[in-house]
C-alpha cells in the first residue's frame, strides 16, 4: 500500500537568527589617575573613595601649591621688569634717532647706533619671561588632580598628608559612559552572524540581560568587533559588545 504523506504549501518569510552566549562586562576606559606635580596632598575629595562617583574635570585632590604660587609671582615680576626694559630701550632708541638726525650729517645710522640690537634683546627677554609665567601657571594648575572623564573610583591609593611625585597614582578609576562585554563566539555563531574573526565595525544589535540586586535588567548594545585570536582550548573567539 502507498504510504500516507502530509503536504504543506511552501512560503517565504524573514527569519531572525539569534545567538546566545555568556560573558563578562568591563569598562572601556579604566586608568590610574596620577599626579602631574610633586608635593604633599593637602585635600582629598569625598568622591575619591572606592565606589565614589565624579564628573569630568572635578577636583579630586590638591597638592600643596605654595611653591607654585610663589613661582607665578616671581615669573610675573620678571615680565614687569622686561616690559620696563623695553620701554626704556624704546625711549633711548628714539633719542638716538634724534641725535643722529642732528649730528649724523645725512649719513645712514647703524643699527647699533639706533640701539636696535638692545631693543630686540629686551623684546626677547619679555617673550622668555612670559613663557616662564605660562609654565608657572601650568605647574600651579597641576597641583589640582582631576580626571578627564566622568566615572567611578575603583581603588583609592593616596590620602591627605602623603607625598606624591609626578606619575604617582592616587586612584584607580573607570569611565561610566561606555562599557564593553566580551562574549565568546563559536564557529557556528560566526556563521549565523555572517561575520569572521577580525571583524571591526558596526555589527548586529545585542541585548544583554542580567540579574542585578535581585531584579532582571536588560541593556541594548552593539557588536563592534571580533578579536582575531582563536582560543586554543575552547576554539572560540571573543566578540566585543559596547553598551
Amino acid at each position: 500500500r502507498p504510504p500516507a504523506v502530509q503536504v504543506a504549501q511552501a512560503t517565504t518569510e524573514t527569519l531572525r537568527l539569534s545567538v546566545s552566549a555568556q560573558g563578562s562586562v568591563h569598562p572601556k576606559t579604566e586608568v590610574d589617575i596620577a599626579a602631574e606635580g610633586s608635593g604633599r596632598l593637602v585635600w582629598v575629595s569625598p568622591a575619591l573613595a572606592a565606589g565614589g562617583a565624579f564628573s569630568a574635570g572635578q577636583p579630586l585632590a590638591r597638592i600643596d601649591a605654595r611653591d607654585a604660587e610663589l613661582a607665578v609671582v616671581r615669573a610675573r615680576a620678571q615680565v614687569a621688569q622686561a616690559r620696563e626694559r623695553i620701554a626704556r630701550e624704546e625711549a633711548e632708541s628714539q633719542l638716538a634717532q634724534q641725535d643722529w638726525a642732528e649730528l649724523g650729517a645725512g649719513k645712514p645710522a647703524s643699527s647699533l647706533t639706533l640701539r636696535e640690537p638692545q631693543l630686540a634683546e629686551a623684546r626677547a627677554a619679555l617673550a622668555a619671561a612670559q613663557a616662564q609665567v605660562n609654565q608657572a601657571e601650568v605647574d600651579l594648575a597641576r597641583t589640582v588632580i582631576r580626571a578627564p572623564f566622568s566615572g567611578r573610583v575603583r581603588e583609592k591609593r593616596a590620602d591627605v598628608g602623603q607625598f606624591v611625585s609626578p606619575g604617582a597614582p592616587v586612584a584607580r578609576a573607570f569611565a561610566t559612559d561606555v562599557m564593553e562585554a566580551r562574549i565568546p563566539l563559536s564557529d557556528a555563531d560566526l556563521a549565523a552572524l555572517g561575520l569572521k574573526p577580525g571583524f571591526n565595525g558596526e555589527g548586529p544589535q545585542v541585548t544583554l540581560a542580567a540579574v542585578v540586586a535581585g531584579a532582571p535588567r536588560r541593556w541594548t548594545g552593539r557588536l563592534m568587533r571580533i578579536e582575531p585570536v582563536v582560543d586554543s582550548q575552547t576554539r572560540s573567539v571573543l566578540g566585543v559588545v559596547t553598551v
